[in-house]
């Protein structure tokens, strides 16, 4: 069996908000091209990715 070596990325202010700006933007994106298949399923499992990252953001913020 191989072994994996997992780099923890230390992450910063700046690259948290892009990325959450990036998952609205690519969100809301993937519901216009998929408007005919689109449920509410679909608009739970967003606003639940949303959460979490706006969540993380959050956290980060309060430690530093």
């Amino acid at each position: 069996m191989t072994n994996i070596l997992i780099r923890k990325i230390k992450m910063t202010e700046e690259m948290m908000e892009e990325i959450l700006d990036n998952w609205i933007v690519w969100s809301k994106e993937i519901q216009q091209n998929n408007k005919s298949t689109w449920s509410q399923r679909d608009d739970a499992i967003v606003r639940a990715i949303t959460k979490i990252l706006e969540e993380k953001l959050y956290e980060y913020k309060k430690q530093y």
